[in-house]
């Protein structure tokens, strides 16, 4: 008993003291580039493109919806009425701005909680799992096709695919039942959302880099950086909402891509406010459709 408790501590610590080391190294990142280069940002800030800013939020707050689809047609496994499922995701998108509460948890918690009332906590959980798990492995894929298969990242994001449905995967949180009863339909519906978020993110990108006048046949290579550096954030629960790591990964990374550093600085901070905005909008959407719905039911 003793001895598994200090195993527990031991990971606990480990697992904290990675997270201010990758939170510092980020910060350090960040902290750099702003002193070395505040000329040159300032200038791509002062010329930004404030028309394709302000188109990225309404594609960003699409890419937000889409999300939410994808998590409540994952949590409904076989056919649910239309209010279930704008229900589960009208949650899913209350959920997003906890993130930036200390820990990484709360979203999670929050929309297991309340779709768990709908679908059971073990379909929830599945649901919030299998997404994250997807979010991985596309992300992976996006950066091993940009880098033309170098870093062999299909083959790892197999592995960690494999591995991770071999330990249980989605059955050790779903009913049998329920896996059994997730429908063709229910699965393109999830890939189709899928496509449709994953779209919104490439369209977001290619208009900040719009904005910032960088040529536009390195969308992709961005997109792909941004997504592991935005997955980086997600993962160190020190950091509320993976600020500053998600920011300080993607400088480092660009960097090794061949952006200029106050370019890929600057795109850093517009695509956190583009996002954090689109965040806000949704949440305070979500939350009167959800308010309007309860009203409706009573």
């Amino acid at each position: 008993m003793t001895s598994s408790i200090l195993s527990r501590l031991r990971r606990m610590v480990a697992h904290r003291l990675t997270s201010l080391l990758v939170l510092g190294l980020g910060a350090a990142a960040i902290l750099f580039v702003f002193v070395r280069y505040w000329g040159e940002l300032s200038e791509r800030m002062a010329s930004i493109g404030l028309a394709e800013v302000m188109i990225a939020v309404p594609l960003s707050c699409m890419m937000m919806l889409a999300s939410g689809l994808t998590f409540a047609f994952l949590a409904h496994a076989g056919h649910a009425e239309a209010r279930s499922i704008f229900s589960a995701a009208g949650v899913y998108l209350l959920a997003q701005p906890l993130k930036y509460l200390p820990g990484r948890i709360w979203t999670a918690i929050y929309q297991v909680a309340k779709v768990g009332q709908q679908v059971g906590t073990r379909a929830a959980l599945g649901a919030t799992l299998s997404q994250l798990w997807l979010t991985v492995f596309i992300s992976l894929l996006m950066l091993d096709v940009a880098s033309q298969a170098r870093l062999n990242l299909l083959a790892a994001g197999c592995l960690v695919s494999m591995a991770w449905i071999w330990r249980g995967g989605a059955e050790r949180y779903l009913a049998p039942q329920e896996l059994g009863n997730r429908s063709a339909g229910n699965v393109f519906l999830v890939s189709l959302s899928v496509v449709i978020e994953w779209a919104m993110f490439m369209g977001v990108v290619w208009l900040i880099c719009l904005a910032l006048a960088e040529p536009k046949g390195a969308v992709f290579e961005l997109a792909a950086v941004y997504a592991i550096a935005w997955l980086l954030g997600s993962l160190v629960a020190v950091a509320p909402g993976g600020i500053v790591v998600r920011e300080g990964g993607f400088v480092a990374m660009a960097a090794v891509w061949g952006f200029p550093l106050e370019f890929a600085a600057s795109f850093a901070v517009v695509a956190r406010f583009s996002f954090l905005f689109a965040e806000v909008l949704c949440a305070v959407a979500a939350w009167m459709f959800l308010r309007k719905e309860q009203g409706s039911m009573t």
